[in-house]
């Protein structure tokens, strides 16, 4: 049962059903845009890329994960990780366990880039809760928003790290 709870959150996030009733925390609004006031909501908030300074061909791509809502994220050890995916490749894992209303999370990913490639990757950034997180009795450890779990971004676009500008 408790799998099916998060395969029903993951579901409904993708596909964009409305809201969803939750055990511990009640309605879980899928794909709005906001919490009700005390529940936390940490969320992948953008994909960074990088030149590494010093260097001719090595970029460093970062996830930040914020928590937007208005409480305090507080789990255990093991139960959640912010998943960093090169392609289909997972490239870079972050076990986090509190999270401060605002407070961020990151993870990283150092490699060479060669500019031009026809192919370049999609970056994805996750989100992945531990299967019964939701019906676990503590209420501070469940996401009111799971629709934000997840972001990508194209790599093609870390070639324009490497185009000299124009003077």
């Amino acid at each position: 049962m408790k799998s099916k709870v998060l395969f029903f959150v993951l579901l409904a996030s993708t596909f964009g059903m409305s809201d969803m009733n939750c055990p511990n925390i009640g309605t879980i609004a899928i794909g709005g845009s906001e919490c009700p006031e005390g529940l936390s909501n940490p969320a992948v908030d953008r994909i960074d890329f990088r030149r590494v300074d010093g260097t001719l061909d090595m970029v460093r791509i970062t996830g930040v994960v914020e928590n937007k809502g208005s409480g305090d994220f507080s789990s255990g050890e093991g139960q959640q990780t912010i998943q960093l995916y090169e392609g289909v490749e997972l490239v870079a894992q972050q076990a986090f366990e509190n999270l401060a209303a605002g407070a961020t999370a990151s993870i990283s990913h150092t490699r060479t880039w060669e500019t031009g490639n026809e192919f370049a990757p999609t970056y994805r950034v996750l989100i992945v809760y531990d299967p019964d997180i939701y019906i676990d009795a503590n209420a501070d450890n469940d996401d009111c928003q799971p629709s934000d779990n997840a972001l990508a971004r194209d790599g093609v676009e870390i070639d324009d790290l490497f185009t000299p500008t124009a003077n």
